[in-house]
Formats: C-alpha cells, sequence, structure tokens
C-alpha cells in the first residue's frame, strides 16, 4: 500500500513537473510583436521598403516575431515619431532625417546639404568608417537605436520657370522654394531667398511667379508636372544620397534575443542595398527622362562649381557641427574621406 502511494506521488510530482516545463516553454516561445510606424502613403516606394524589410525579419526569425506596420501617419505623424520613439509609445519608426535632428542631431547628416560627394563616399563613411555607429551613438543616447538606412534618392535644383541657372551667382536675389533645414541656409549661403511652402503647393506658385524655382528631388519634379511650367533645372547636387531611416526604441532593442537583433540589422542592410541598386536610380532616370520629355533643359554644373557652392555652405555645416559630439564626429570623418576611392 505505502508503496503504491509512493509510486502515485511520484507520478503526480512528474506530471507537475512536465506542466511547469510546457509552460515555461510555451512563455519562451510567445511571438513578439512590435508596431512600426511610418508617414509615407501606402503606395509608396518608402512604405514598400518596411514591408520588405518585414517579410525579411518575418522569414528569417520563422515568425518569432511579428511587425505590425502603420504607415500614413496613422500612429503618429512625422512631429510626434521622435517622442514616440524615445518614450517607447512606439517600437519602429521609420523617419526622414530631420524628424529626429531635434533629439539626435548626428541623424540629420542622412540628407545634409553639401556633405555628401556620391553614394561611394556615403557608403565609404556610413558602413566601412563607423559613421552607421556614430549615428547610433547619438541615438541611444536619447534612448533610440538605428536599425537601417532607407534610401530615397536624390536632392538637387532648382528647377526654374524664367532664368536659366549656370553658377550659384545666377540664383542671386530669387526666390526658391526650401523643404527647410540644411536646404534652406544653403541657398541662403548661395544667394538667393528660401521660400517655405509645401510641395503640392509649388506648381500654382511657379505658375503665379510667386517663387522664381523649388529644390527637391527629381522624382517629385517628374511626378507634380512643375516640368510643365519651369523649363530650367540646375542640377547641383545639394545630397546626391538622401536617405531615411529606421529607428527602434531602445528598451525594446534591449528586450530582443541576440540572433533576432542579428537578423534586423542585417537584414536592414540588404533592403538598403536593394532599393539603392535596383530601384531608386531608376526612378532618378526614369524622372529626368520623363522631364526631358516636358521640355526642360537639365544644366549640370562643374565640377569646379560644385566645389566653390561646397565651400561657400562650409559655414553651415560647421553651425550644425556643433550640436552634439556625434555630429562633430561624422562630419570630420566624412571630410577626412572626401575624394578618396
Amino acid at each position: 500500500m505505502k508503496q503504491r502511494s509512493r509510486f502515485l506521488l511520484v507520478m503526480v510530482a512528474l506530471l507537475a513537473a512536465g506542466v511547469l516545463l510546457a509552460g515555461y516553454a510555451q512563455a519562451a516561445e510567445k511571438q513578439i510583436v512590435l508596431r512600426y510606424a511610418g508617414n509615407f502613403p501606402q503606395k509608396h516606394f518608402m512604405t514598400k521598403m518596411m514591408e520588405d524589410w518585414v517579410k525579411l525579419v518575418h522569414e528569417r526569425t520563422k515568425n518569432r516575431v511579428k511587425i505590425e506596420i502603420y504607415p500614413a501617419g496613422q500612429l503618429y505623424t512625422d512631429k510626434d515619431l521622435d517622442r514616440a520613439l524615445s518614450s517607447g509609445a512606439v517600437d519602429l519608426g521609420q523617419a526622414q532625417p530631420n524628424v529626429l535632428a531635434g533629439m539626435a542631431p548626428a541623424t540629420h547628416l542622412l540628407d545634409f546639404s553639401m556633405l555628401w560627394d556620391d553614394w561611394a563616399h556615403f557608403d565609404r563613411v556610413m558602413h566601412e568608417k563607423g559613421g552607421f555607429d556614430i549615428i547610433d551613438k547619438d541615438a541611444r543616447a536619447h534612448n533610440m537605436k538605428e536599425i537601417f538606412i532607407m534610401p530615397y534618392g536624390l536632392t538637387n535644383g532648382p528647377i526654374t520657370n524664367k532664368k536659366r541657372i549656370v553658377t550659384h551667382g545666377d540664383m542671386k536675389g530669387l526666390k526658391i522654394r526650401a523643404m527647410g533645414g540644411s536646404i534652406a541656409k544653403t541657398l541662403q549661403a548661395l544667394g538667393a531667398t528660401p521660400v517655405f511652402i509645401g510641395a503640392g503647393e509649388v506648381y500654382q506658385a511657379l505658375q503665379r511667379g510667386t517663387i522664381d524655382g523649388a529644390v527637391s528631388g527629381p522624382t517629385s519634379m517628374a511626378d507634380r508636372g512643375w516640368g510643365e511650367i519651369a523649363k530650367y533645372y540646375w542640377t547641383m547636387p545639394y545630397c546626391p544620397c538622401t536617405c531615411g531611416q529606421t529607428a527602434m526604441n531602445l528598451n525594446a532593442w534591449n528586450k530582443l534575443p541576440a540572433d533576432i537583433q542579428k537578423i534586423f540589422l542585417t537584414a536592414g542592410r540588404e533592403i538598403e542595398l536593394k532599393y539603392r541598386n535596383e530601384i531608386v536610380e531608376k526612378e532618378n532616370q526614369d524622372a529626368y527622362a520623363k522631364l526631358r520629355k516636358a521640355g526642360v533643359e537639365l544644366v549640370h554644373p562643374t565640377k569646379e562649381e560644385i566645389a566653390k557652392c561646397r565651400e561657400l555652405v562650409q559655414p553651415v555645416i560647421e553651425e550644425w557641427a556643433t550640436k552634439s559630439k556625434p555630429t562633430r564626429e561624422l562630419i570630420d570623418l566624412a571630410n577626412r574621406e572626401r575624394g578618396k576611392k
């Protein structure tokens, strides 16, 4: 009888241990759910970039992670995204550099005017010489973690409706639409008067003559029909490699297992290269062709003119360098690497 009782006790203990271990295993395998906020329209290629990265993460983590995408400002607008990321109100965010620049000024260097020569220069600084880690350092100081760079394209111009620009001296006194930030200060340094209006207002402003031209990217100029009115396009490359970024709340990042963290970063780098090599440059060239077809003359500045404009804009860059130690560090690195192969 005693032997039978001992046997039953052992069986109950083993059963209880099994249930407990199963509970631990279930808890360990519980799917990680993250929310990912964006601000571009649903059909924009920047939103598609978010979707492609999420798909890779889901595949490589074997669905241990589920990332829910909220594009078009469904969760937070640009002006609120920095605080939402820093506080943990959202886990992941797709943002243009100026969105996080108020907290982490080094991030603005992803699209800072006259800092980058070309994609080779950008790639060397960001991925071979530690530039990405410098930006991440600034983000971490504000409870954010940089995940990957999102190529957006090219910022140049202006496209003008009356005056053909060949050198910066031709811009003196012209009212040129700017997006704010370093572009506005660049235009001032080159003699123009920056005007702050939305991209959707440019067509009518050019038509009415309330502005003389506009700076943007070729895709925006072509898609918005500015070439129907403005027939001269000075292709001064203020930022030949304009990029956005995906950042993550640092607390959420630190909770991820190390192998998942690695998947996030490697998948991000693959998506960055895919879009830069297969999509962004093609979009730019298609836009140039569309503008030429509309009768727009593309006027390309000489290397000497680009160098002169960079010299004139240097005080703007130096002013921004004072914003944080990582900002100074990254600007110095970009300057050291200029012209190298």
